[in-house]
This record gives structure tokens, sequence and C-alpha cells, in this order.
């Protein structure tokens, strides 16, 4: 059986960990938790706030983590642990924005990192970080609401109903706002690449 955390199993399940640290107060337990949401985190990060620099998005992963340590024991588990952790660090991230008092460019690391290609095909990576940064560029221009919800959908791949219970609007809603969203990122990436090409 594979092992993280000083012998916490992978296999225990994010509930039985919640509920085992709620009764033990177990770091090891907390810290294997915790680990499985590290990226989940980083991508909420940089969604809410996608100009935040690396230094700043790792001050609010630690504040986030060191607010969830004190709260996971009072976690009634009416929601989803990932609802709860998005509005979390959601919260977190407003705060330290609010906290720093200044706007904040875009981040290049909204999107995962292009992987390394061979060498031969460097026209090819060249093409790929353009093509990232046009997508970086557009996402930087919607409105956060509409720059959340196409995180949540196209790059997360989460349902309807769950985008609908972490920003608490109707499905309906939600659905329509996405429909807008996606229309106005297409239309700003259209004239980012026209202009590219100008």
């Amino acid at each position: 059986m594979e092992m993280s955390s000083v012998g916490i199993p992978e296999t225990l399940s994010d509930k039985a960990c919640i509920k085992r640290f709620q009764r033990t107060r177990e770091e090891a337990v907390f810290n294997c938790l915790l680990n499985r949401y590290k990226k989940y985190i980083r991508r909420i990060i940089y969604a809410v706030a996608p100009g935040i620099t690396v230094e700043d998005s790792e001050d609010i992963a630690q504040e986030t983590a060191i607010a969830l340590y004190s709260a996971l024991p009072d976690f009634s588990m009416r929601s989803s642990f990932s609802t709860y952790l998005y509005r979390l660090c959601r919260n977190k991230t407003v705060d330290h924005i609010r906290q720093k008092q200044k706007e904040r460019r875009l981040s290049r690391r909204i999107l995962h990192t292009i992987p390394a290609e061979p060498i031969n095909n460097s026209e090819i990576i060249v093409e790929k970080r353009e093509t990232m940064n046009t997508i970086t560029d557009t996402l930087s221009r919607l409105p956060e609401i509409e720059r959340t919800l196409i995180v949540l959908k196209d790059v997360e791949h989460r349902k309807l109903e769950e985008i609908s219970r972490i920003l608490k609007k109707p499905v309906g809603t939600v659905k329509s706002r996405l429909h807008r969203a996606r229309i106005h990122a297409a239309e700003i990436y259209k004239k980012e690449k026209e202009a590219g090409t100008a």
C-alpha cells in the first residue's frame, strides 16, 4: 500500500482524513490532505488574481493552509470539501490583494507551463508559447467572474452543478454567464491574434 505524510495511506478518502484530523489533530493527516490540493489551491489563486507574483501566491497558499488547519475541526461536511476549500482560498486571495493595495499584471502561470520539446521542434515551441501568451492575455482582460467561470469549466472541467454551488448561483445563471464569457473571450482572442499578425 502506498503511503504519504508519515504513514498515512494514499487510499484514505478526503472524508476519512477530515474525520481523523477532527478527532486526533494529527499533522500528518492534515499534510496528506493538503498535499492532494496544492495544485487546486494554486489554480484558485491564479483564477482570482491572474497578476499575482509567485512570491505572493506562495504567501496566499500558506495563509490558506493556516486558515484551513484552524477551520477544519469545525467543518461539517454539509458541502463538498473542494467547494469549502475554494471559498476559503478565494477569500484569502482577495484579502491578500486588498492588503497589498496595488494592481498586478497577469502572471504567465495561469495555465500549465509548456512541456519541454526536442530541440529540433523549436519552431513548434515558439508557436505554442505565442499561443499560450495570447490565451493568457485574453484571460487577463476578462472580468473576474467570467475568468473564474472559464477556469472552473474549461480548465478544471467541473460540472455546472458544482460551479453553481461554488459561486452560489443558479445553474441557469451559471450556464448563461459561461456562454457569454466564452463569447467575450473568443472576441478578445480573435483581436489579440489579429493584432499579433498585423
